[in-house]
């Protein structure tokens, strides 16, 4: 009898678990579905039988639906040691991913990775899904790299389980189709059509996730210009949706945005028009359409508009979606749901008033109008920069801002062209719009070092900083994505608040800081007039190749003691070519192809010919940032060149805000410090310097001449370590001087290095990212190295080098190079340039002036060895 019951109660048990299994799997699959009010009715009977599986559900549940204020407290409130902790990390990852909180998410990720890893537990759903929420965390991180290795591994994994939930795998495949967009759409069509043949295959045909589908593979194939099957998978979308049109006029108007943007590509400005205006019905119609959607199309048809000269109905579109955008207006300041799009919206008013004005009225009140949008969407990009943490969103950033200040240079000089009155203040708003734009990408430069010690932040400041940039961050998206926002709105601007408070903080108690992170004052025309004595020139450009111009121009502002003068000249499309055969015939010594482009680019910079002053100071933009001005040939006489170096002196500068920087008292007597590691072959897979020795030997006996007191690190003491405890032992340095190897990676401008000798526990290079962190108080550091002036090429300030994050460590001014140095030659230049510098005293522009000189008459007359070394600071 005994053994009877025992069956019975063994048998009751596998059914009670075959059938808690089978509760699982169609949880699962309701989630997957997008039922979620079922699968909640079903978690509420898994809770009697299985609270941990219930709980986990619940934060499914919430994940999908993106509820992040209920799903923070149910993670937090889930008991210790109920859920894994691999598990539980994932989860919090998921967080803040939805809450697009970067850095938080990347730590969740990388705990929850370092846990799986080490309990080798990696070959389950749970890891499964921890590789769906990585690949995700790292695409919106912009690793996309990253994020595609996590990708593909969750797709593999899941292929070895022998019970497949195919709505699981398609969403995996959706993932892939999403991170693939980026680098190679063929590949991201692949997988977006899998997930497709999925949703047919197991969906009904009117589920919103096929339709979706289709939306994100016509975008793709619109961007790969195959318009009509992108119209065919929009108008099935379109279709599919308006079998329950009530229910879903949020995504038929989106479907019918998108095929007004597919015939915008194809030309067809009419059928563009129409969906457009098809798209906006559709959004009226719902109340809870997002902001963000109904901005888009009154952008798009104010454009549409302004492109048929209908200049007034463009300009009511625009002005509603700034109407439908609108918080509040505190002051002269207007605050918005989504500031991305009112800087849009502002810059296709000011573009819209300077085509009515060339094309229909030529009445000046149109361009001080255009101004005035100009003048708030820079107050908004102010604002915005503020928050911004995602890299997805500064490159938005970025590119909106660089289309913004390019049309303020336009607009700002065409105003002094054409009025009498106020020519000079409008000159001076056209140089403040070139200097915005080249401060504001040095200022993203240096934000991506990660320079979170710099003057000593104290970490709960620092921490502070980020979660209220974060939450507003969060605040600015959940703005935009709904339409009764009223006490987002609130919790909004108290997080504004509190962030200005703290900025006020840091600035009052950290300037350095604030300097490097915060401040984006840009010095006006009169101070830096006041900053120039009365033989130096300050020459700055500024290329426009904004998409509402169709010409490529260049500006040219040189500024002198008593005056400032633009000029304009319009690029051809040749000049890239012109700037790469240059600096190619200097490099490779192809004197033919030097004296033919630089006569072209030299007729381009100084249209005028050259300023009388003596001192060039040049804040080159673009692609003229990889190119010595200095070798520019000025005059060409029976076979005889005269360089640009043998008539005036040159040193450039970053941006014009850095010239007003406090300058620190240098003082002669200050000590110096020399290093040169020599030997690099044991250490790196690098070549040896051994005329790095004789470089320093040469400037220690100029030094020693004069008395001077200084420290050389050579061979095996050029350690990173003793270099790092030179720097801590001397509160100002007159001069450091570093003959060694210098990388600069151009993909990852953080990762640039110059190299010195491993010892202890530094590992030798020091890379860009830690000399923001650095303390290099110096009035001059030499880079006597390979192509440390090099580095990636960014619109507005050129290129982002070693040398950006010297002079943020301390250097007043660096002297670095543009290309691979040959080391005989260098040590002489050196050593003429110190001759110079400190036995006659001369400024650091003119003895390297004179150094290059000499040098030329010593044999070294090709421009290939004099040419690369370049002065950078004021």
């Amino acid at each position: 009898m005994k053994y009877f019951i025992s069956i019975v109660i063994i048998l009751l048990s596998i059914h009670t678990w075959a059938q808690e299994l089978k509760l699982i799997d169609e949880i699962d699959s309701l989630i997957l579905f997008g039922e979620f009010n079922r699968a909640q009715e079903k978690i509420a009977f898994l809770k009697k039988e299985n609270q941990t599986k219930a709980s986990q559900f619940e934060i499914d549940l919430l994940i999908e639906q993106q509820n992040n204020n209920d799903l923070k407290k149910k993670i937090s409130d889930v008991p210790a040691g109920m859920i894994e902790e691999s598990i539980l990390q994932t989860y919090w990852a998921s967080y803040y991913l939805i809450n697009d909180q970067q850095e938080q998410n990347l730590n969740a990720i990388e705990k929850a990775k370092s846990i799986f890893i080490k309990q080798n537990n990696t070959n389950n759903l749970s890891y499964i899904k921890f590789l769906k929420t990585s690949a995700l965390s790292y695409f919106n991180a912009g690793q996309t790299a990253e994020a595609e290795e996590n990708s593909k591994e969750a797709i593999t994994l899941y292929k070895d389980f022998k019970k497949q939930s195919l709505l699981f795998k398609a969403s995996l495949l959706n993932d892939l189709g999403l991170i693939k967009s980026i680098s190679n759409i063929n590949e991201a069509l692949i997988a977006y059509e899998e997930a497709l043949v999925i949703y047919k295959k197991t969906l009904p045909n009117n589920h919103p996730k096929i339709g979706i589908n289709l939306m994100n593979t016509a975008i793709l194939l619109r961007n790969d210009e195959s318009f009509g099957e992108a119209i065919n998978n929009l108008e099935e979308a379109i279709t599919l949706f308006k079998k329950d049109e009530e229910k879903y006029s949020i995504r038929i108007g989106f479907a019918l945005f998108q095929l007004g943007i597919t015939y915008e590509k194809m030309k067809k400005l009419p059928e563009a028009k129409s969906y457009y205006q098809q798209a906006l019905t559709y959004y009226l119609k719902n109340n809870s359409t997002p902001t963000a959607n109904l901005i888009e199309v009154y952008n798009n048809l104010g454009l549409i508009e302004k492109n048929d000269n209908a200049f007034k109905s463009a300009q009511e579109y625009f002005d509603k979606a700034l109407q439908v955008n609108l918080v509040s207006t505190n002051n002269t300041l207007s605050y918005y749901k989504n500031s991305y799009y009112a800087i849009y919206s502002h810059s296709f008013h000011a573009q819209n008033l300077e085509q009515q004005h060339a094309q229909k009225t030529l009445k000046f009140k149109d361009i001080v109008k255009a101004l005035s949008h100009i003048q708030k969407a820079d107050s908004l990009i102010d604002l915005v920069r503020k928050s911004t943490i995602k890299e997805s969103d500064k490159i938005k950033l970025s590119e909106i801002s660089n289309e913004v200040y390019a049309d303020g240079v336009r607009i700002a000089h065409y105003a002094s062209e054409v009025t009498s009155k106020n020519k000079k203040r409008f000159l001076a708003l056209a140089f403040y719009y070139a200097e915005k734009s080249r401060a504001a990408t040095l200022q993203e430069a240096i934000q991506q070092a990660k320079a979170k010690t710099f003057a000593g932040l104290p970490e709960n400041i620092l921490k502070a900083e980020q979660n209220l940039k974060s939450t507003l961050a969060n605040l600015s998206l959940q703005l935009a994505n709904s339409a009764q926002s009223e006490s987002v709105q609130k919790e909004y601007f108290e997080v504004k608040k509190q962030l200005d408070l703290l900025e006020n903080e840091i600035k009052q108690n950290y300037p350095d800081y604030f300097k490097l992170k915060v401040n984006n004052e840009i010095p006006t025309v009169s101070t830096i007039q006041n900053k120039l004595n009365e033989n130096e020139v300050l020459i700055t450009y500024f290329i426009d190749d904004s998409k509402s111009n169709n010409l490529n121009a260049l500006y040219i502002f040189e500024c002198n003691k008593q005056k400032l003068i633009v000029s304009k000249r319009t690029l051809s499309d040749q000049y890239n070519k012109m700037i790469t055969g240059f600096k190619n015939g200097l490099y490779f010594s192809e004197p033919n192809i030097t004296k033919e482009t630089s006569a072209t680019l030299y007729k381009l910079l100084f249209p005028k010919g050259l300023p009388k002053q003596q001192n060039l100071i040049i804040i080159p933009n673009a692609r003229f940032s990889i190119i010595p001005f200095e070798a520019l040939i000025v005059k060409e006489k029976q076979g005889e060149v005269e360089y640009l170096v043998e008539r005036k002196s040159v040193r450039y500068e970053i941006a014009s805000s850095l010239m007003l920087d406090n300058k620190v008292n240098y003082q002669s007597n200050n000590p110096n410090l020399f290093c040169a590691p020599e030997t690099f072959s044991t250490y790196y897979n690098l070549s040896d310097l051994p005329g790095s020795k004789t470089e320093i030997i040469n400037i220690e006996n100029t030094f020693k001449n004069k008395n001077l007191i200084f420290t050389s690190l050579t061979s095996i003491q050029a350690t990173e370590v003793n270099f790092k405890s030179a720097l801590s032992s001397t509160a100002n340095f007159n001069i450091v001087h570093l003959a060694t190897h210098g990388e600069v990676n151009e993909e990852f401008p953080d990762k640039s290095r110059i190299y010195l000798l491993p010892a202890s526990n530094e590992d030798g290079p020091i890379y860009n990212g830690e000399l923001y962190n650095l303390k290099i108080p110096a009035n001059l550091i030499t880079l006597s190295a390979c192509e440390t002036g090099l580095g990636k090429m960014r619109k507005g300030e050129g290129l982002i080098g070693l040398s950006r994050a010297l002079r943020f460590a301390g250097a007043q001014q660096i002297i670095v190079s543009f290309w691979k140095v040959a080391d005989a030659s260098t040590a002489l230049l050196m050593q003429y340039f110190y001759e110079n510098a400190i036995e006659k005293k001369l400024p650091f522009p003119e003895a390297l002036q004179k150094a290059k000189i000499a040098l030329m008459k010593d044999g070294y007359d090709d421009p290939y060895y004099w040419a690369p070394f370049v002065l950078l600071g004021y």
